[in-house]
């Protein structure tokens, strides 16, 4: 049974939706923030995935064992105030199955650089994902972050590093 939540706060989309309006009154002129939204269904093992310009999730089949993105339409907070419908944010609903793992990130992750200049790049982290997906979620985002430390060596990250691996039991 479904949480009784008000209105504005009923689905990542509605959330966004509300976010942007809010947002779009605040920020200058150019100013944008990106975002990512998922709701945890546990008794029907499933989520629900919004995002607002954001880097597609990445979706773990333990099936399968292929790694696919998550392609939802969702422009960022505060470029359009209204948003309209067909800048809206779109849902995804999966239904999970033991062992599939889904990964938010930043794209400070995927854009991060090693001193000649070459981007960690989501193919890389596709293969972290690939390589650390039968491990527990925590492990995943550890590995990923190590594989992540090893390729840029020294340099500095130029943005944010966040992963956020969620896996079903």
């Amino acid at each position: 049974m479904k949480p009784n939540r008000p209105a504005f706060i009923d689905s990542p989309s509605n959330i966004l939706s509300n976010l942007n309006l809010l947002i779009s009154k605040r920020l200058r002129e150019g100013d944008f923030i990106t975002a990512v939204i998922a709701f945890l269904e546990s008794g029907d093992k499933s989520i629900t995935i919004a995002r607002a310009g954001h880097n597609w999730p990445l979706y773990y089949d333990s099936d399968f064992k292929i790694i696919q993105p998550l392609k939802t339409r969702g422009v960022c907070l505060g470029l359009d105030k209204d948003m309209g419908i067909s800048l809206s944010p779109e849902e995804k609903k999966l239904s999970d199955k033991s062992g599939d793992v889904e990964l938010l990130y930043s794209d400070g992750i995927t854009e991060a650089m090693n001193e000649r200049q070459h981007l960690f790049e989501q193919s890389r982290l596709e293969s972290a994902l690939m390589e650390s997906a039968h491990l527990p979620a925590d492990q995943i985002v550890d590995q990923i972050i190590a594989r992540l430390d090893d390729f840029v060596q020294s340099e500095e990250p130029h943005d944010d590093v966040t992963p956020v691996a969620i896996k079903v039991k």
